[in-house]
């Protein structure tokens, strides 16, 4: 098969390369790519030449024969990109734009969950700016402020008094600082607990369980600083066990599977649980995406032994339920842990073109991979070119000494502005 992956950063990175390992691919494209991608023998890069659309993309389909597409952002999903190439024939995973609507609008979402008895927080949806400060006035605090459309994992804004949370709304709906995305805001109850990001693979009914693991969204050590896309994650969490899980995918996942349904619809493809866990081991759910998470991606393709490619060939049939959930052999057995590297400026305006300088012993342990994100090769120069630059990752039999590894190999990747965070996979994050 020839498979084509959109998208640019280290989660497609990461899918490229384990589909590459398939049994039954013959090409893997990846559009518009990175430098990691350059620098692969095994992966084939096409880089953009112009205005990227829809049509643009149907037409890479035809001249690279293209048999499979994987959509890695949660961008081209909510435009449509799905439902154009399926009318072409083409195989996409990925949900309709109509289902990723899950991802795209906080407010559809919210009101889905409530309409289909899915747990989640208490919340209030507002239009305009004199009201939410209204209703700010009156709140108790913590809470959360959540722009309504996509912003990169940027959006949501946890505010502990009323002038943070005055300021937070002024940045979204005045200055709108995240552009329409921040048009209309949902305000919700703050949720204690634990965060974990709980994936699944579906074609509408049956699912394959991703591990669990857990993202470090903060930009700084400690959960200090603004939400990012994601800083790092690290697995397994000891805090959960079969029973919970079971829990989650009953009450969560089955209840999206069939309220997609009654809207017409087949959910085929990813769908991300952002979930908060109670210490009684009860889930609520922060938010869906429709697609995989970075940097949760960039772990799991390293945890993952089988052969990817036959189940998402298997997840987006059309008019087809023929996914089979796999076995434990699937999986390393193994603790798993990655760690991101960032640009200076990042979340916000970050600085492009610095080099990078890549250690020779970078690539010397097969148990340690490094996934490009933001980078690009200028005048034979890998260079910055993106908030989030790259990511270690990496699995073993004991988590400490995991630890040490990856952020051994962190440290032999230097360019001006580099941060990361320190204490990946140290503790559990707690929301408290």
């Amino acid at each position: 098969m020839r498979i084509l992956v959109i998208g640019s950063g280290g989660r497609e990175h990461a899918i490229a390369w384990k589909i590459s390992q398939s049994t039954i691919v013959s090409k893997v494209y990846v559009f518009p790519g990175n430098a990691g991608i350059d620098v692969d023998n095994q992966l084939i890069r096409i880089p953009v030449s112009g205005p990227v659309s829809n049509e643009h993309i149907g037409k890479l389909v035809n001249e690279n024969n293209i048999d499979m597409v994987v959509i890695g952002p949660e961008g081209f999903l909510v435009t449509g990109l799905v439902d154009y190439l399926q009318r072409k024939g083409l195989l996409v995973v990925g949900p309709t734009k109509a289902v990723a609507a899950l991802e795209g609008s906080k407010i559809f979402s919210k009101v889905f969950m409530r309409n289909n008895g899915i747990p989640t927080a208490d919340f209030e949806i507002f239009y305009d700016f004199d009201k939410a400060a209204d209703y700010i006035k009156g709140s108790k605090f913590p809470i959360v402020i959540k722009a309504n459309g996509l912003a990169g994992g940027k959006g949501v804004f946890v505010v502990k008094s009323q002038e943070e949370a005055l300021l937070a709304l002024q940045h979204l709906m005045k200055q709108r600082t995240l552009g329409e995305a921040g048009k209309c805001v949902v305000i919700e109850e703050f949720m204690a607990g634990f965060e974990v990001s709980f994936i699944v693979l579906t074609d509408g009914r049956n699912i394959v369980k991703f591990p669990i693991c857990q993202d470090y969204k903060n930009l700084s050590n400690s959960g200090k600083g603004p939400n990012t896309g994601g800083m790092g994650a690290h697995f397994p969490l000891p805090f959960l066990n079969e029973n919970m899980l079971s829990k989650f995918e009953e009450e969560i996942v089955r209840p999206v599977l069939r309220g997609v349904e009654n809207m017409g619809h087949v959910y085929k493809g990813f769908l991300y649980c952002g979930l908060m866990v109670s210490e009684s081991g009860e889930a609520r759910v922060l938010e869906f995406n429709c697609r995989l998470g970075d940097p949760e991606t960039q772990l799991l393709m390293l945890l993952m032994k089988g052969d990817f490619l036959p189940l998402l060939e298997n997840a987006c049939r059309k008019d087809e339920f023929s996914l089979s959930d796999v076995s434990t052999e699937f999986w390393h057995q193994r603790a798993g842990l990655c760690v991101v590297a960032s640009a200076k400026g990042y979340p916000g305006e970050a600085l492009k073109g610095d080099v990078i300088e890549v250690g020779r012993q970078i690539g010397d342990d097969p148990n340690i991979k490094f996934f490009h994100s933001g980078t690009e090769i200028l005048d034979g120069n890998l260079i910055t070119n993106g908030g989030r630059v790259l990511t270690i990752s990496g699995i073993g039999e004991n988590k400490d000494a995991l630890r040490n590894k990856v952020y051994e190999k962190m440290s032999q990747i230097k360019f001006n502005g580099k941060h990361y965070r320190n204490d990946i996979g140290l503790t559990e994050i707690r929301e408290k």
